[in-house]
């Protein structure tokens, strides 16, 4: 694995990701990460990391990304932070706790930041979310969802996570290939639809084809409050969406648009300036991208005209597709990319590799 690492670095990549919240990584213990982040930080990279919880166990998880910094003696960067909270509880200081704690670690030498999306809802797989990975063990999954005795061991814990999530109400399906009609549909309505408990209908859609779902999972105060924070970058944790993705999560289409209507425009929790600091010179800064970012000689003409007025996002949950508004050019490398709402033919693209 190291010398995988090592070589991965010497083609240019700009550090080493970890997905710890999902099967396989969620195997990975302490002592490999370090030692692969040892190789990463010989060549100046740095270690990004969906870190193992946002709910229950959000501190040690931020401590474990803390632990593999100072032992490597690199960067990290938490992605899209987000911490949940259990249904039914009232707390509302875990996420001033947990920006407390990555400030506190930053004090003695760790330089942790994170990226994040503003929306209240997250977007991944069912399984993800609602099962124990050790289920997962040897990609046998489905096979053993389907034994009545496995289910019962962990119907508890299954009910747990739907819990953290705020419920099987939170929980709506996106992607599911096996029954189309019900994307869009929330876990509590397919489950009442089927006469069946909400942890019974999630393990059986997993094993019907683990639908990708959207989980309405965030406080928008605690979403507001990362977002404004000093530390943050903004992200849309997002892929390219098809055309017959018919419901997905408006981030992909509508991230950086919302900022600036919600963030600085209406809320005025940042200034324009700060705002697109966290869009574009902090990220190429923390990832090692010296020629962009920055309107300067010598730098990639990588350049979005828009009137700071007007722009919005338009993608909503049930429209995610809609392109924002207030955007009148996208310029990449020095090639117009978008005019006017019209795509060119040109692809001025490039692979962005660590110097």
């Amino acid at each position: 694995m190291c010398r995988l690492v090592e070589g991965a670095m010497r083609e240019g990549a700009v550090g080493m990701s970890t997905g710890l919240f999902y099967v396989p990584g969620s195997y990975a213990e302490v002592g490999e990460l370090v030692a692969l982040s040892k190789v990463v930080a010989q060549h100046g990279g740095l270690y990004a990391s969906h870190k193992r919880s946002a709910g229950g166990k959000v501190f040690e998880a931020i401590e474990e990304a803390a632990a593999i910094g100072r032992e490597a003696r690199l960067p990290i960067e938490i992605s899209h932070l987000k911490v949940l909270h259990r249904h039914g509880r009232t707390r509302r200081d875990r996420v001033a706790r947990v920006l407390e704690a990555i400030e506190g670690h930053r004090r003695e030498g760790v330089e942790m930041t994170f990226d994040v999306h503003p929306y209240d809802a997250t977007n991944t797989g069912l399984s993800a979310v609602a099962i124990p990975p050790r289920i997962s063990m040897d990609g046998k999954l489905t096979e053993r969802l389907q034994d009545n005795a496995l289910r019962r061991r962990i119907r508890d814990e299954v009910a747990g996570k739907i819990a953290w999530i705020g419920g099987p109400g939170k929980v709506v399906l996106c992607t599911f290939e096996r029954d189309r009609a019900l994307e869009g549909k929330s876990l509590a309505q397919i489950a009442r639809a089927r006469k069946r408990s909400a942890v019974d209908t999630a393990m059986d859609l997993i094993v019907e084809g683990d639908p990708s779902c959207v989980f309405h999972a965030l406080r928008p105060a605690d979403v507001r409050q990362v977002v404004a924070h000093e530390l943050s970058m903004i992200a849309t944790d997002g892929h390219v969406v098809l055309p017959d993705e018919a419901v997905a999560h408006p981030r992909n289409c509508g991230t950086f648009p919302r900022v600036i209507r919600e963030y600085v425009r209406e809320r005025k929790l940042l200034s324009l300036p700060e705002a697109i600091r966290k869009m574009t010179s902090l990220p190429a800064r923390k990832f090692g991208i010296r020629d962009r970012g920055l309107l300067a000689v010598g730098a990639k003409a990588d350049l979005v005209l828009f009137d700071p007025e007007t722009i919005s996002e338009r993608a909503t949950y049930e429209e995610p597709l809609r392109p924002p508004e207030g955007i009148r050019a996208v310029i990449v490398n020095g090639h117009v990319a978008l005019r006017n709402g019209r795509l060119s033919r040109t692809r001025a693209g490039q692979v962005i590799r660590r110097r």
